[in-house]
């Protein structure tokens, strides 16, 4: 056992740990029922402790670096919301006029020929229901954030609350560049 005292020297542990927390998060999205593996692997690792004497200092760091890639993959998986009927990108691209009412969020950004605004605090409802499925007759609260192109000449400044109609689209991607993911990074859909 003293290759253990060798190679676990505390600058060691720390990378291996911030290696399996990175390795958590990056694992997180491409795996859905992650939590259910992650289970079994823990619980054998841990019974592993008890039953394998010899390599207990092992199974420990092993069950060690496991629970902080656990860590990583619980961290990347509550900061990805959840779309559903509660969230603003779930009415993208159906083709539904809406009336939307926020909260501008942040300073407006000055462009050539338009003004966007980042508009927070939303609460939304159809004006023309056509699509059956999608019954939102009185204005509902939803999260996240829209971005809205205004002409430029607009008075508009933070903090101010807008109602505007309009039909959601999702933000354009190509093979270069996501402006759909770019936006995301800062809650905009």
């Amino acid at each position: 056992m003293e290759y253990m005292e060798k190679y676990c020297t505390p600058s060691r542990i720390f990378l291996i740990a911030l290696l399996s927390f990175i390795v958590g998060i990056f694992v997180a999205p491409y795996y859905s029922a992650i939590w259910l593996y992650c289970y079994i692997i823990g619980s054998l690792l841990f019974l592993l402790i008890f039953v394998v004497p010899r390599y207990r200092r092992i199974f420990t760091f092993l069950l060690f670096y496991f629970l902080v890639f656990l860590v990583g993959a619980w961290r990347y998986q509550s900061v990805v919301p959840v779309i559903n009927e509660g969230h603003i990108g779930f009415y993208n691209d159906i083709g539904e006029e809406f009336v939307i009412e926020g909260s501008v969020d942040a300073e407006p950004d000055m462009r050539v020929e338009v003004v966007k605004l980042q508009i927070a605090n939303l609460k939304l409802q159809i004006i023309d229901q056509k699509v059956p499925n999608y019954s939102i007759t009185q204005l509902r609260g939803v999260n996240g954030k829209i971005l809205l192109d205004m002409p430029r000449h607009t008075d508009i400044e933070y903090g101010d609350v807008v109602r505007f109609t309009a039909v959601l689209e999702t933000p354009f991607e190509s093979e270069e560049f996501s402006y759909r993911e770019y936006l995301t990074r800062f809650g905009v859909y």
